[in-house]
């Protein structure tokens, strides 16, 4: 049984709750906070709001997004899931994110977007390991110069997914039937592109010589990306230029990313990209 529960906000203070998630668990400082009329807006419009609490009921997490319409489709954009760090690890965005495709779903619309940094390894295992999503666009610098402790220092560079909520490998990745792979598995699927290279503490990001031209490959990516800027910045921002680079070339090559495996402790990576040929 879960020590948490997901529900709509229903008052006013239940909006303004999502507020102080925003700086507890982002560090958002006033001027770049979501303020609790959008998400009274989005829910009144028939977007999508959730509150997750713990079991005496405190907050602890919250998901919304809205809908969006392009090239003749209708999706639901999610703008936000976030978890207070002391409840990560838990399953509370797994069942976040869970509610919001039945939410989907029921509306008779297949696909739900959003964008995250992809340095960041934790997300792109939910995103790609767990809930099976794919991305064929690349956003570089999308947001600007950021002032909170999440973003600051770093261009602010997006993967943009698309989960395709009725697939079979979103159905299968997000039910646990088909677990996403480890780091050391993609090694042997495909060559890589952008290497992660030691020492562990403070890698840097080499491209492997030689022609690489297969339907197959790797990008890796740095452990603790937010640790690594804020003891080096500059190799930070190599890392953010040398992923951008890898992302953007084989995306405009007609490569999708379709996968993400997390690396064991220790290693000077992170996890690891998988790119596919379309």
């Amino acid at each position: 049984m879960s020590d948490f529960a997901i529900r709509e906000p229903r008052s006013l203070a239940d909006f303004s709750v999502l507020e102080e998630l925003q700086q507890r668990i982002w560090g958002f400082p006033d001027r770049e906070l979501i303020p609790a009329s959008d998400f009274i807006a989005c829910a009144r419009s028939g977007g999508f709001v959730r509150l997750a609490e713990d079991e005496k009921g405190a907050p602890i997490g919250f998901c919304w997004g809205f809908w969006g319409f392009e090239h003749g489709r209708l999706h639901l954009h999610s703008r936000m899931v976030g978890v207070l760090p002391t409840f990560r690890g838990r399953g509370v965005a797994v069942a976040l994110k869970r509610e919001q495709r039945d939410f989907v779903l029921a509306r008779g619309v297949d696909e739900i977007r959003w964008t995250f940094d992809p340095l960041v390894a934790r997300n792109a295992a939910l995103n790609f390991g767990i809930l099976g999503v794919e991305s064929a666009t690349y956003l570089a610098d999308l947001y600007g110069s950021r002032e909170n402790e999440i973003q600051r220092g770093l261009p602010t560079d997006r993967l943009e997914v698309s989960w395709r909520i009725a697939s079979p490998h979103a159905a299968a990745r997000v039910s646990g039937r088909e677990p996403g792979p480890t780091a050391a598995a993609l090694d042997s699927v495909a060559p890589a592109a952008l290497r992660a290279m030691p020492p562990a503490e403070a890698p840097r990001p080499a491209i492997p010589t030689g022609p690489v031209d297969p339907d197959d490959l790797r990008i890796e990516i740095p452990p603790e990306i937010m640790k690594l800027r804020d003891r080096d910045l500059g190799l930070a921002r190599e890392w953010r230029l040398s992923v951008r680079a890898a992302m953007t070339s084989h995306l405009a090559r007609g490569f999708k990313v379709v996968d993400f495996g997390l690396a064991a402790p220790g290693e000077p990576r992170a996890g690891t990209y998988l790119l596919r040929r379309s």
